[in-house]
């Protein structure tokens, strides 16, 4: 007892399956969310040490090309003192207008650029736009205080221009005798003074340097240890992830019960019926789809059994009901002749008796000598008058017989042979109006005589037998004028046989329905509803070929058959 509970309670702390894979596909849409985040901020955050690192890198070479216009301008200014020439005086002012955004800036100017001008009139590379330094040091998202050291570092260098150009003034001066002012010049651009002016330039420079270098490692260092956990963070959502889709997978892999392959290729046999190879299912998995499919393909399997079973059973009945339907029709036949015969039969015993009558008279009146011309002569006339008869209504009789010999024998030997088409439908024929000889209405046959057909007619003689039949009760009330007419027609290798009637003809609804067993418009009649059922079976089963009908209201019906002249050797005649 004790154990049936612990056996309870571990069932019940099992997580179902399909909870499990719903909780699992949840958390891993969760951790996938979570971690498009934590991406979107890892890159954000790389984002921002690269731009940290770009705008130390573009405020260092603003820095530097302060510095460097400044070496430029004392480079110009010594040379300008030392030599005269007016080029490096245009060169001096070329520089200056280019730091204050007067003219345009060279392509790359930050780079090495006026030791390659060697030429007034020449230059080592393409110009841009105009831009004054201070705007682009604003422009470089430095703090007020690295501005301001930048900022210093240039009056530093407007002030030192001033001395530059006292120099340069000096020089013009002097004459060709004149070598005190360009002494007195190049001692202002050499002096102690002119150094203290170049080092109060370079010192803003050196610690806006230092500032910007402490600065921009403390951002960039922030945003790395951001990025740092945010990798971590990454990394421990991703091992999560992996963990939470191997749980999703083995909770899928209890749900399906077998491989998506296997069940998939189960689903398309029931699909198209087939039931050979079964599912099979390790246990504890019953519940799971492939369970469902396994005892839906053994419940299917048992289903296809027991409608094959019945399919058998079914055709044994048709089978049954066409062999009642051929039986009955030819007890009809058989009831209808002997009907028939006794006209023609009575008729020739009633002439045989008289006659034989009349010979006995005659043969005593000859052996008693009392033997009168006149009586001799009557009886020879009532011979003349008594033979024909009796010869006709015996050769009418014959014929019935003959008719029904051979509607006899097709079937019942159910042989193949070759045969007339017009003398098989001509036997029924003279059968149906043996049935039907007291109606207005009339059967004709206008099949060629020489039509010949190798196959079965005894079931060809059913069908046409019945098809007759069934436009002689449909068609007309017996009070009713008209006709029904077979015809036939040979095509290629096969012949069409129509049956038609100008009679009252069917409704498009009726027309749909009458190949279904047991439909008959006549319930009650003694219409059995099986008659054109039978009819198509034995065409389309035996014969090897198609029955269809045409009607229309008041119109008439047609009913076309389409056989093969030679039936096949694959068509059987079955009982």
């Amino acid at each position: 007892m004790a154990l049936a509970n612990i056996d309870w309670i571990s069932t019940m702390k099992k997580p179902h399956a399909l909870s499990v894979f719903y909780a699992t596909l949840a958390a891993a849409f969760l951790l996938l969310l979570a971690m498009s985040i934590t991406f979107y901020l890892y890159m954000d955050s790389r984002l921002a040490i690269d731009k940290a690192q770009l705008n130390r890198e573009h405020s260092l070479h603003l820095a530097d090309e302060l510095r460097q216009t400044s070496d430029d301008l004392t480079r110009m200014v010594r040379l300008y003192v030392v030599t005269g020439n007016p080029m490096y005086k245009k060169q001096f002012q070329e520089v200056l207008d280019i730091r204050d955004g007067l003219v345009p800036r060279p392509e790359n100017y930050s780079s090495i650029y006026w030791d390659l001008v060697l030429e007034s009139d020449k230059r080592p590379r393409p110009l841009s736009t105009a831009a004054k330094l201070t705007d682009l040091m604003r422009q470089a998202d430095v703090t007020e205080h690295e501005f301001s050291l930048l900022n210093a570092a240039k009056d530093s260098s407007d002030a030192l221009v001033n001395l530059e150009r006292q120099a340069m003034v000096l020089r013009e001066q002097a004459t060709s005798n004149g070598q005190t002012q360009s002494w007195q010049a190049i001692t202002i651009i050499h002096s102690n003074d002119y150094q203290k002016a170049k080092a109060g330039i370079m010192l803003p420079i050196l610690n806006f340097t230092v500032a910007l270098d402490e600065r921009t490692q403390l951002n960039v260092q922030s945003h790395l240890q951001t990025a740092t956990a945010l990798q971590y963070w990454l990394t421990l959502l991703a091992i999560l992830s992996a963990l939470t889709i191997g749980l999703a997978a083995w909770a899928l892999q209890r749900i399906l019960g077998a491989s998506l392959g296997t069940i998939e290729k189960h689903i398309s046999h029931l699909g198209h019926g087939e039931y050979v190879d079964a599912l099979s299912v390790h246990g504890g998995l019953e519940a799971s789809i492939a369970g469902c499919i396994a005892r839906a393909e053994k419940r299917l399997t048992e289903i296809e059994i027991d409608r094959e079973r019945q399919q058998a059973e079914l055709k044994k009945a048709e089978h049954s009901l066409m062999e009642s339907e051929r039986l009955a029709s030819l007890g009809a036949l058989v009831a209808g002749v002997a009907h028939e015969l006794n006209t023609p039969i009575g008729i020739a015993v009633t002439a045989a008796s008289a006659l034989e009558a009349n010979t006995k008279d005659i043969a005593a009146q000859i052996k008693d000598g009392k033997m009168l011309r006149s009586t001799f002569d009557n009886y020879i006339e009532h011979c003349s008058q008594g033979t024909p008869m009796i010869l006709r209504s015996c050769l009418r009789a014959a014929n019935l017989i003959a008719s029904f010999k051979n509607i006899s024998v097709d079937q019942t030997s159910e042989q193949r042979r070759i045969f007339k088409l017009h003398d098989v439908a001509n036997d029924h024929i003279t059968m149906l109006r043996t049935a039907h000889k007291n109606v207005k209405w009339t059967f004709e046959n206008t099949i060629s005589p020489e039509i010949s057909c190798d196959g079965y007619p005894g079931a060809l003689g059913q069908v046409i037998s019945n098809l007759l039949h069934n436009a002689a009760v449909h068609a007309f009330e017996p009070t009713d004028s008209g006709t029904i007419t077979i015809s036939a027609e040979i095509k290629d290798d096969y012949v069409t046989i129509y049956v038609t009637d100008n009679g009252k003809g069917m409704s498009e609804v009726i027309l749909a329905r009458i190949w279904q067993p047991f439909f008959t418009t006549k319930l009650g009649s003694g219409g059995s509803g099986l008659g054109l059922s039978i009819c198509r079976n034995i065409v389309v089963g035996i014969l090897g070929g198609s029955l269809i009908a045409s009607s229309a209201e008041g119109q008439g019906t047609c009913f076309t058959l389409h056989l093969p002249l030679t039936a096949s050797i694959n068509q059987i005649y079955h009982k």
